[in-house]
């Protein structure tokens, strides 16, 4: 994963999707979480975003799963 820290703050290298279906967008939410998020995941080091998305999409959603990522709709930075 491309994840570091330097000093108190930490960068992750993130990519999820926005998956729509029938006006519902798709989103997830662990049990010890208080929060809901997209599905998607940290980058592994030499992977593209797109390839990455697509595989945490299949290890969250099922092996099954055959995503075709789309275009880039935004970036956000979060420090």
């Amino acid at each position: 994963m491309i994840s570091f820290s330097i000093g108190e703050a930490r960068f992750n290298y993130r990519t999820v999707a926005v998956i729509i279906h029938d006006g519902y967008v798709l989103l997830h939410r662990a049990d010890y979480e208080n929060f809901w998020g997209l599905p998607g995941g940290r980058v592994e080091i030499l992977e593209s975003s797109d390839v990455a998305l697509a595989r945490e999409l299949r290890e969250e959603l099922g092996q099954n799963v055959d995503a075709q990522v789309g275009r880039l709709l935004w970036m956000a930075e979060n420090f």
